[in-house]
C-alpha cells in the first residue's frame, strides 16, 4: 500500500473515492486478476473467470487485498476514464514501469551500481519489485502526464529507448530479447501471486520522483524525445469542442475553471 499510495497520492483526494459524484475530472487505476480454474496435463490454466475492479481512493485496500488471493493480478501506472483500461481510456501516467528479465545477483548489482556511479548510466528506481524470477522497475512521477494523443506517443518512444539502455549483457541474462512494451502495459500487483506460487515484494529504492525532463536526460541526444510536443495544435468551434472534450467544457466554460494543457476559448 506504501507504493500504490505514493504514486497514486492517495489521502490527497488525486483519484476518485466510490460513490464520489461525476464532473470532478477524477480518473482512477484498475485492476484485472484470474479466479477460479484449474490447470490442464499442459499446465494451461482454463475454466477461469476474469474480474476487472476499478481501485477507488477509499476502497484501495480492501480491493487489492480481494485480488491477492488470484490465480494472478495486474495494474500498471495509469489512471483510466471509467471502467475499462483501454487506450481511449487513458488519463494520467503516475509512473514508468519497466520490465527487466533474467537477474541474477551479479545483474542487479550491476544496474544498481550505475544507477548510484558519480555519473549514473541509468535512472535510479524508486522501487524495485520482486515478481519471481524478474524485476519490475518502477519510477514515480512528481507531476503524473497528461495522456493527449501526442504525449502517449512521446512517452511511448521514451519508454522504448530507456528499455534499450537500461537492458543489456551487464544488467540481464536474457539481454539479447528485450522486453518493449508500451505504456499501458500491465504489471504483477505487489502482495499478489508470482508464476510459481510465491509473493510479489517491492523494496524501496529512492524516494526522489522523477519528472519527465530527467528521465529524458539519460537518453543520448539522438534518442531524446521533444517534449515541447506534447499536444496536437487542432482547430474546433465551440460547439465541436463541447461534444469531444465533455470533461474540458465542463470544466473550463460552465464552471469558469482552468484548462489543464494550451486549450482557449
Amino acid at each position: 500500500m506504501e507504493v500504490y499510495s505514493d504514486i497514486f497520492r492517495l489521502g490527497d483526494g488525486f483519484i476518485q473515492t466510490e460513490g464520489e459524484p461525476g464532473g470532478l475530472c477524477k480518473a482512477n487505476p484498475i485492476i484485472l486478476g484470474s479466479f477460479g480454474g484449474h490447470y490442464d496435463s499442459d499446465g494451461k490454466l482454463v475454466g477461469d473467470r476474469r474480474r476487472r475492479r476499478i481501485l477507488f481512493e477509499d476502497t484501495f485496500e480492501e480491493t487489492l487485498a480481494e485480488f491477492r488471493d488470484a490465480n494472478w493480478a495486474i495494474t500498471n501506472g495509469l489512471t483510466y476514464w471509467g471502467r475499462a483500461n483501454t487506450a481511449d481510456a487513458q488519463s494520467k501516467m503516475c509512473a514508468m514501469i519497466f520490465d527487466l528479465d533474467g537477474q541474477d545477483d551479479g545483474t542487479l548489482t550491476a544496474f544498481l551500481y550505475n544507477c548510484r556511479s558519480d555519473y549514473p548510466v541509468y535512472p535510479e528506481p524508486n522501487y524495485i519489485i520482486l515478481s519471481g524470477h524478474n524485476v519490475h522497475l518502477y519510477y514515480v512521477l512528481e507531476e503524473p502526464a497528461d495522456l493527449y494523443p501526442n504525449t502517449k506517443s512521446l512517452l511511448k518512444d521514451m519508454k522504448y529507448h530507456l528499455t534499450d539502455r537500461m537492458w543489456n549483457k551487464h544488467t540481464s541474462r536474457e539481454w539479447e530479447h528485450p522486453q518493449h512494451q508500451g505504456i499501458n502495459q500491465g504489471f504483477r500487483v505487489i502482495g499478489g501471486k508470482t508464476k510459481d506460487g510465491g509473493t510479489v515484494r517491492a523494496f524501496a529504492v529512492n524516494t526522489h520522483p522523477f519528472s519527465l525532463e530527467e528521465l529524458n536526460d539519460f537518453l543520448p541526444p539522438e534518442q531524446q524525445v521533444d517534449l515541447s510536443k506534447k499536444w496536437r495544435e487542432t482547430r474546433y468551434t465551440l460547439e465541436q469542442a463541447k461534444e469531444r472534450f465533455p470533461e474540458w467544457y465542463e470544466k473550463v466554460i460552465v464552471g469558469g475553471g482552468r484548462a489543464d494543457g494550451s486549450w482557449n476559448a
